[in-house]
């Protein structure tokens, strides 16, 4: 019975994250991120942990080379993963069954 409410919940997590990019995507534009000023630049890699040396030399304004969907989907796919084993660990299950749950789950999405 615990394993049948595992399993309903995860695919009910599924259904509300693939919902969640699904509007991020649509409410992309696809450009480029453009950064004027190191305090910009900051916001965006720490919510993505993104690093570009060579992106890093060149003056301010500079464009991020990816649009805002992916510091979006970055931060709603932690969520995901935390939601998810929030809900294993209050289940009192085992690492092993709890990380392959998981990775099943993120797997989903081609992670």
């Amino acid at each position: 019975m615990m394993f049948e409410m595992r399993e309903q919940y995860g695919e009910i997590l599924l259904k509300k994250w693939n919902l969640t990019f699904r509007q991020v995507l649509d409410q992309d534009n696809f450009s480029p991120i453009p950064v004027a000023t190191e305090e910009e630049y900051r916001q965006f890699t720490s919510q993505f942990p993104f690093q570009d040396p060579e992106l890093d030399k060149l003056p301010f304004p500079k464009k991020l080379p990816f649009s805002e969907f992916v510091p979006r989907v970055y931060s709603q796919l932690k969520e995901f993963i935390y939601a998810c084993l929030k809900y294993y660990e209050d289940l009192h299950l085992r690492y092993a069954s709890t990380h392959t749950h998981t990775h099943t789950h993120t797997h989903t999405y081609n992670i």
